[in-house]
């Protein structure tokens, strides 16, 4: 059927469409990470690469930001949105000319990957994902091509390796993928010199990046990931988020979940049934490595780490329907019908998860800013850094100061620069003496606490912070925001 194999074309643009109308109409705010990135993207070329050595993200995204001619958050969200949407769209029309969507039943993977909550989160924020996932597509399609053939394409080769370069200055995760998707094409075609060659020259460039400037990074951010450690790595949960954005908790998200899982596993059983062996094979090993990869790396506790991983079950997911809808071709019809409504659900529920928040942080501040009134209040998250981005976001005025306990040294000058992102990893060997002691040079009138009810621990895993001022003031405003979160001032403070 022609409407279904343009399913994947059509929800695609929809979620490009949904999120231009969400930009143009609602307030956009940037959360912690987004402001990051932002303030990174100002710095003078020099200071932003020295910075971005303090982070686990190459350069390449925040150059592109620094060239977007627009200081409006909602302008850049939009460019970058048009960014996005071509790119995914070029990655589609070559799944299509090449003929892959038809040979290998693509179409209803594409469209339930495309539906899931995780593209819309990516179609709505300012990270690398949006820029260097497409890309990512594009050279999966190619290289399936290229497998697919007895003798390699020139002009393919060449592309998937400029592409794979493009990747390791914008996204390690995507570059880590796209360099295995080479290395299955180059084997493929071990026979030839021209593949191994440019192999060879993948990995010089790889060493040379290494030597120049991520040998640095590694040693910086070795310790920066530990936050990974007290959060959840479950494949289970992770898909449900994935499709929904939800964890389990609901019949209709049981049901989304066991239609996912029940036609990835008959997907799984249709691998040896593919046209070109060597592609369905190739598949199934890159989708092992990297699910097992997942679990050694704890990548589940974000959707965004195991992006790829993801694509393939849905393709794989696709294979499923595939095989089960010539016994029961009503599933032809039937599949549309469950990938649209998982895309208007999506869609609505990520708009109205924005507009709460939005609604949500007006209350905060006005509440901030009525409290803090005449005084100097500190202002402290469960995250100490996130104090500084909130701050600088909701322009709450010059007598509510941000507070980093674990690095006193920290200031809104240094938003957001080297000595800013090493703060955000400095938790260890911090006292509850050093902390006492720090408060009590702070000649403060106060402190407002964001209290979360976590299930998983983050940072400040023993809440040092929180109980030394629970026991050193006087507990003086408790405002709940429903859900897990409580404001908290602290008032008559004696830290002696």
């Amino acid at each position: 059927m022609k409407t279904v194999s343009l399913l994947p074309f059509f929800v695609l643009t929809t979620i490009f469409l949904s999120r231009i109308i969400a930009y143009l109409v609602f307030p956009v705010i940037l959360e912690h990470d987004e402001i990051v990135v932002s303030e990174i993207s100002k710095l003078p070329f020099g200071e932003l690469l020295e910075t971005v050595a303090a982070e686990p993200h190459p350069p390449g995204f925040y150059l592109l930001l620094k060239a977007i001619p627009f200081e409006e958050k909602n302008l850049v969200k939009i460019f970058l949105s048009v960014i996005g949407f071509f790119l995914f769209t070029a990655s589609l029309l070559v799944c299509y000319r090449k003929g892959l969507a038809q040979k290998y039943g693509f179409t209803f993977g594409l469209s339930l990957f495309l539906a899931s909550n995780l593209v819309v989160s990516v179609f709505s924020t300012l990270k690398q994902d949006i820029i260097s996932f497409p890309l990512l597509l594009i050279l999966f399609f190619l290289a399936i091509y290229l497998l697919e053939k007895k003798k390699f394409d020139i002009k393919s080769l060449l592309s998937i390796h400029i592409l794979l370069v493009i990747l390791l200055f914008l996204g390690y995760i995507a570059y880590a993928v796209g360099l295995l998707l080479i290395l299955l094409v180059t084997v493929y075609y071990y026979k030839e010199k021209i593949p191994k060659l440019l192999f060879g020259f993948q990995l010089s460039v790889l060493l040379f990046y290494i030597i120049f400037f991520g040998f640095e990074q590694i040693l910086i951010n070795s310790g920066r990931l530990e936050w990974i450690r007290g959060v959840e790595n479950s494949f289970v949960h992770s898909a449900s988020r994935f499709l929904t954005g939800m964890v389990p908790e609901s019949l209709s998200i049981d049901v989304v979940l066991l239609t996912f899982f029940t036609f990835l596993l008959v997907g799984l059983r249709h691998i040896s049934k593919i046209k070109k062996k060597e592609v369905g094979f190739g598949l199934a090993i890159i989708f092992l490595i990297l699910f097992f990869s997942a679990y050694v790396t704890r990548s589940f506790v974000r959707e965004r780490y195991t992006m790829f991983l993801f694509f393939l079950s849905s393709l794989i997911w696709g294979w499923g329907i595939a095989g089960i809808s010539r016994k029961y071709k009503f599933l032809v019809r039937t599949i549309p019908f469950f990938i649209v409504t998982l895309l208007l659900f999506n869609i609505l529920l990520f708009t109205f998860q924005r507009k709460v928040f939005a609604k949500k942080t007006k209350e905060l501040d006005s509440i901030l800013i009525e409290k803090s009134e005449g005084k100097n209040i500190g202002l402290l998250f469960e995250h100490p850094t996130i104090a500084f981005t909130y701050k600088k976001e909701h322009n709450l005025g010059k007598n509510i100061v941000p507070i980093n306990v674990f690095s006193p040294g920290l200031s809104e000058k240094d938003l957001v620069n080297r000595k800013f992102l090493l703060a955000e990893a400095n938790f260890n060997n911090v006292s509850q003496k050093d902390i006492k002691d720090r408060f009590g040079k702070l000649n403060l009138d106060g402190y407002f606490y964001l209290f979360s009810n976590r299930e998983n621990e983050t940072f400040d895993r023993e809440r040092l912070v929180f109980r030394q001022i629970e026991v050193s003031c006087r507990k003086s405003l408790v405002y709940p925001f429903g859900g897990s979160t409580t404001l908290y001032l602290f008032e008559e403070c004696d830290f002696d």
